[in-house]
């Protein structure tokens, strides 16, 4: 797997150090195995306290994989772990990709209702393997989490049970 650290370049020769800290420390990271994941709200990306008094938001999403990298559902998971709190699963086909670039194998915008203050992370995985870059590795995509501020008190509190 591979960690993909957000920052304000793609040059890695342009990089400031301390903004490369600030991200990892901030969350502002998505894993991937074959595929890139994307997540946001507004223009507040992953690791963001995002303020939400109406208690619903529009998550966009974008996952991106070779052609060859089986990836094929899509989990967005609130407040919780794999098991149980997943609040929308989508299967990814031809239909779901981008016909003009298929690399982009979903994105779209999804309605996330919260009750209470809250976070949700976003994953896709596929079966299979990685084969024939890395063999017995199936392929798979996570963000880092993005945080709700629901009760308007300008910070996260962590729901007591899920």
């Amino acid at each position: 797997p591979r960690n993909y650290v957000k920052t304000s370049t793609d040059l890695p020769s342009n990089m400031e150090v301390s903004e490369f800290v600030s991200s990892i420390k901030g969350q502002r990271v998505t894993i991937g195995g074959g595929a890139f994941v994307e997540a946001w709200v507004g223009d507040q990306g992953v690791g963001s306290l995002v303020d939400a008094p109406s208690k619903t938001v529009q998550l966009k999403i974008r996952v991106q994989a070779a052609e060859w990298v089986n990836i094929d559902t899509l989990i967005v998971i609130k407040g919780g772990k794999f098991g149980g709190n997943e609040v929308h699963e989508i299967k990814l086909d031809a239909s779901t990709a981008d016909a003009e670039n298929p690399v982009i194998r979903y994105q779209d915008t999804l309605s996330l209702t919260l009750e209470q203050d809250n976070w949700v992370v976003v994953a896709a995985k596929g079966e299979g393997n990685l084969s024939p870059v890395v063999d017995a590795k199936e392929p798979f995509g996570i963000t880092n989490p993005i945080f709700f501020d629901v009760d308007g008190n300008g910070k996260f509190d962590a729901p007591s049970s899920f």
